[in-house]
């Protein structure tokens, strides 16, 4: 076999390996899709990011909550989407009482960016969910 034929068989092989990298995503990348009855929480803005899934119940974001790849949740929330068919009250206090908070009715979502919407979180104080 000669050289060039060799170089180009090496040239090719890592041309498509390089491609097949740019187009399938990594697990990191792919964004979790919240499912019917489910209230999805995210780390990043326009649901993206690592995510929460909540069912029912009130809880505070204690130590032991976490984004499913491990971030803590309390003071991590950018955005949410409610796809069940309770009414979520987040707040950005324990137990519901801090000075901002928000209702997310069935079938919205929400950026937490401040004050663009009325009653909106800020960015990344969420410590609280209640499910009614």
């Amino acid at each position: 076999m000669n050289k060039r034929t060799v170089l180009g068989g090496v040239a090719a092989a890592a041309m498509a390996v390089a491609a097949s990298m740019v187009v399938m995503p990594t697990a990191a990348q792919a964004v979790y899709s919240c499912q019917n009855g489910e209230v999805c929480i995210y780390s990043d803005y326009d649901l993206k990011g690592t995510v929460l899934v909540v069912y029912s119940g009130a809880h505070n974001f204690t130590s032991n909550w976490h984004f499913y790849n491990g971030l803590p949740a309390n003071d991590n929330a950018s955005s949410i989407v409610n796809k069940s068919n309770l009414t979520a009250f987040v707040s950005e206090d324990f137990d519901g009482k801090g000075y901002y908070n928000a209702t997310i009715k069935p079938g919205k979502q929400m950026n937490f960016k401040g004050r663009e919407q009325l009653f909106e979180l800020p960015n990344d104080t969420m410590s609280y969910i209640s499910l009614y």
